[in-house]
């Protein structure tokens, strides 16, 4: 079950406060994960292919608002984009559980409360 071990690191302890989300819809033959490098988006941490309306979810890390700025105009050029920021993180880290065998049966079951 364990994948690995990791160091967290405080973002804005080391320098980068700003965290944001941004919903990518790419344009054909401008997909981000075919024609953009992890060295031109270093602000990019984390990458999810989605279905829907969007075709990706970006995490992004900015050391400033104008940085931030800065990087959706650089990443626009992939296509139509929704961005969000982080104005505070209320719970983070759930740790990884195997459920119950009879977790999906449960018919008032609402998650919250395991």
């Amino acid at each position: 079950m364990i994948t690995g071990y990791r160091a967290v690191v405080d973002p804005g302890a080391a320098g980068q406060p700003i965290t944001g989300f941004v919903e990518l819809r790419c344009q054909l033959n401008q997909c981000l994960l075919k024609t953009g490098t992890a060295e031109e988006y270093p602000e990019i941490v984390e990458i999810h292919k989605l279905s829907g309306a969007h075709c990706s979810m970006l995490k992004v890390r900015a050391v400033s608002l104008e940085h931030f700025e800065g990087f959706l105009e650089r990443i626009n050029k992939h296509g139509e984009m929704r961005s969000s920021i982080v104005l505070s993180t209320q719970y983070e880290g759930r740790p990884v559980e195997r459920p119950a065998a009879d977790y999906f049966r449960a018919s008032r079951h609402n998650g919250w409360n395991t």
